[in-house]
C-alpha cells in the first residue's frame, strides 16, 4: 500500500513528507520511458467546473444525474437542452488552471527525451563504418521495429469537456472515454412516455456539429426552467429529420445509445498503445508512469483503467501517482505506489517544482537515500 501524503498531518511533519514524496513522483516521471496521464472530474472541478460530485441541483430540484440523463432528453428536453447548453458555454469560457500546462509539459518532455535519444542513436549510426548493404539492412528493421513503437505519452478521460486537446496534448493520444461535448449525435425518436423513453433508435454513429441552442440560453441553476426554453422544439438530426440531436456524451441512464464507436473515442487507440507499451516493459524493461488526477469512486472508471495497466506492468518497471482529495488509496485492482491526499492544482505544482530541481540539496540527498 502507498504511503499517503495527507493534509491533517503536523504543518512541520508534512512540509517535510510533502517535499520527499513530491521528489519521489518527480523522480519516477524523470525516468519514465513512458507515461499515462489519467483525469477525473475533479481535474476540471478546480477549473470552476460543475461536476456530479459538486454541482447541487438543478431546475425542478433535479440532481446532475438527473438533468443530465437519457430520461432527461426524452422527457423534459427543456430541462435537457438548457443544461448542455450552459456547460458546453461553461466548458468554452472557463481558464484552464495551472495544472493541465504542467501536464502539458510533461509529455512535451518525455517526448523530447525519446527525440533526443533517437537524435543520439543516429549520430552513432553514422560514425560506425558500415558498408552500404549494412546499412540499409539496419535502416529496415529500425524502419520495422518504429512502427511498433508506441508513442511516449497518452492521455485517458472521462471527462467530457476536452481540456486534454485544449491544453495542448495530440487529439489523435487523447482517450475521450465518455465523449465530449464539442460533436453531438442523432439521439433517436423519443415516445414521450414514462416507458419505453425511445420509439426509434440512432439512424447512425455519425458525428455531427453542435446545433444552434440560442433558444436554451438561460445557464443551469436552482431557478424554474425558462417558458420559451420549454416551448423550443429539440433540435432535429439533419441526416434522419425525426430523431433529436444530443451531445456525444455518455448520458445517465444511456445503455448502448452512445455511440461508442472506439475509433472515434480513441479506446481503440489507447487499447493498442497500453498493450504496445505492456510488451516493452516486459521485453525491453522500460519504464511506465501513470499520473491519475481526480478521478474518485463515484464513476470510478478512469481509476479502474489505470490500476488495471499497473497490474499488467512488470514488477518495477511502473508506478502509479494518485491524486485525489478525497480517496488517495482506496484501490479496485492494484495499490497507487505514489498517493497524495491533495487537489490537484497543489499537488501538481508541487512535483514540478521538485522536477524543476527547486528542491534543496539536503532535501534532494535524503530523497536519493530512500528511494
Amino acid at each position: 500500500m502507498a504511503a499517503v501524503c495527507t493534509a491533517e498531518a503536523k504543518a512541520g511533519e508534512r512540509a517535510e513528507a510533502t517535499v520527499t514524496d513530491y521528489a519521489l513522483a518527480a523522480t519516477v516521471l524523470a525516468e519514465a520511458d513512458y507515461i499515462l496521464f489519467a483525469g477525473g472530474a475533479g481535474l476540471s472541478a478546480e477549473c470552476g467546473l460543475k461536476t456530479f460530485a459538486n454541482a447541487g441541483t438543478f431546475a425542478d430540484g433535479l440532481s446532475y444525474d438527473q438533468v443530465a440523463s437519457l430520461d432527461s432528453f426524452a422527457k423534459r428536453p427543456g430541462h435537457f437542452y438548457r443544461f448542455w447548453g450552459g456547460m458546453s458555454e461553461a466548458y468554452a469560457k472557463a481558464p484552464l488552471h495551472e495544472g493541465y500546462t504542467i501536464l502539458n509539459r510533461w509529455r512535451q518532455r518525455c517526448e523530447a527525451k525519446r527525440t533526443e535519444a533517437a537524435s543520439v542513436k543516429e549520430a552513432v549510426t553514422e560514425a560506425e563504418a558500415k558498408t552500404q548493404a549494412e546499412a540499409e539492412a539496419e535502416t529496415q528493421v529500425e524502419e520495422e521495429a518504429s512502427r511498433s513503437v508506441p508513442a511516449a505519452t497518452f492521455a485517458v478521460t472521462s471527462n467530457v469537456d476536452g481540456y486534454f486537446v485544449r491544453c495542448g496534448f495530440p487529439p489523435e493520444q487523447v482517450a475521450e472515454i465518455h465523449g465530449n461535448v464539442r460533436t453531438w449525435q442523432c439521439g433517436g425518436k423519443p415516445t414521450g412516455k414514462r416507458f419505453p423513453l425511445i420509439e426509434r433508435e440512432r439512424c447512425g454513429d455519425a458525428l455531427l456539429p453542435p446545433p444552434d441552442l440560442s433558444a436554451f440560453t438561460s445557464p443551469p441553476s436552482a431557478d424554474a426552467a425558462d417558458d420559451a426554453a420549454e416551448d423550443a422544439p429539440p433540435p432535429a438530426c439533419p441526416r434522419c429529420g425525426d430523431g433529436r440531436m444530443r451531445p456525444h456524451v455518455y448520458l445517465f441512464g444511456d445503455g448502448n445509445r452512445f455511440a461508442n464507436d472506439a475509433g472515434t473515442t480513441k479506446t481503440a487507440a489507447y487499447r493498442e498503445w497500453t498493450d504496445a507499451v505492456v510488451q516493452r516493459a516486459t521485453a525491453l524493461g522500460a519504464r511506465v508512469a501513470i499520473v491519475e488526477v481526480g478521478s474518485g469512486l463515484r464513476v470510478p472508471t478512469i481509476r479502474k483503467r489505470c490500476e488495471e495497466l499497473l497490474a499488467r506492468l512488470p514488477g518495477g518497471q511502473g508506478a502509479l501517482i494518485r491524486i485525489n482529495p478525497d480517496h488517495p488509496d482506496q484501490p479496485i485492482v492494484a495499490s497507487p505506489t505514489h498517493s497524495f491526499q491533495e487537489g490537484a492544482v497543489n499537488c501538481l505544482v508541487g512535483i514540478e517544482a521538485a522536477l524543476g530541481g527547486t528542491l534543496t540539496d539536503a532535501d534532494a540527498q535524503r530523497v536519493l537515500s530512500t528511494y
